[in-house]
């Protein structure tokens, strides 16, 4: 599982996780994820631990 935590350029932090086990969902790369917050221009930085 992959903890995402996002800081908006705002100064507000939101938090997600990726790839949860017991969600059936899509399995997101790092790289994938990272991709999809690029090009939002309102986040200042992201980190991902896993």
């Amino acid at each position: 599982m992959l903890y995402i935590a996002v800081k908006w350029k705002d100064g507000t932090v939101t938090h997600r996780t990726y790839n949860d086990p017991h969600v059936l969902e899509r399995q997101y790369t790092e790289t994938e994820i990272r991709e999809i917050y690029k090009n939002n221009p309102d986040v200042e930085y992201i980190n991902i631990a896993k």
